[in-house]
């Protein structure tokens, strides 16, 4: 182990100075990978600031659209139970009638 630091800093030495050292290469490499996580991480939380809004909108709109869909579902249960009524009514009216046109014929056929 002591062998590789004092080979790793015998190569940062020989390197610094024909140049740029090689712990100024790595820190300007991890700055610039901090600014493009953070820049990636600000485009995320946009994203989802903007998902946020638009799960919001659509379940406030989906919520009007159970209640108008309940409303409209009570509406056609009274119109279902109204018309249920009517054809009762207009069953027994039938039935009356075709009585009166039964008796009616049978007092025709009864005639001479």
């Amino acid at each position: 182990m002591k062998a590789a630091q004092a080979i790793l800093f015998g190569t940062l030495a020989l390197t610094g100075a024909a140049g740029q050292s090689p712990v100024g290469k790595v820190i300007e490499l991890l700055s610039g990978l901090e600014a493009q996580i953070q820049k990636e991480g600000e485009a995320s939380a946009k994203l989802n600031s903007e998902k946020e809004e638009w799960c919001k909108d659509v379940a406030t709109n989906l919520g009007f659209e159970i209640q108008t869909g309940s409303s409209e579902v009570d509406k056609l249960k009274a119109v279902i139970g109204k018309e249920a009524a009517t054809i009762s009514a207009l069953t027994s009216k039938v039935e009356e009638l075709g009585a009166a046109i039964a008796k009616d014929e049978k007092d025709l056929a009864a005639i001479p």
